[in-house]
């Protein structure tokens, strides 16, 4: 009786369009993957990048904090020494 109707190649059309569809998921799979390991890859390196120019960053704030410090402390050291030779003048006179 399923003979007669015409399923038997209907059930063949299904079987081949679920088999093509089934390939081309699998394609498709395949290459969103290896497109995801790319884009990961990038990433990973755009991040090593990033890291590398944070360590930089780092030690050229520690150079200038250094600097900043010292520049302080002649800033500060000169009215001292200004006030110091006027205090030793005035107990001289």
């Amino acid at each position: 009786m399923a003979e007669g109707n015409g399923w038997t190649e209907y059930r063949e059309f299904v079987l081949r369009e679920l088999q093509r569809m089934e390939a081309r998921m699998s394609t498709d799979f395949h290459a969103h993957r290896e497109n995801d390991e790319r884009l990961s890859e990038e990433i990973n390196a755009s991040l090593r990048e990033i890291n590398t120019s944070v360590r930089s960053l780092e030690r050229d704030m520690i150079g200038l904090k250094q600097r900043a410090g010292v520049w302080g402390l002649v800033a500060g050291a000169i009215p001292a020494a200004i006030a110091l030779v006027i205090l030793y003048l005035e107990k001289k006179l």
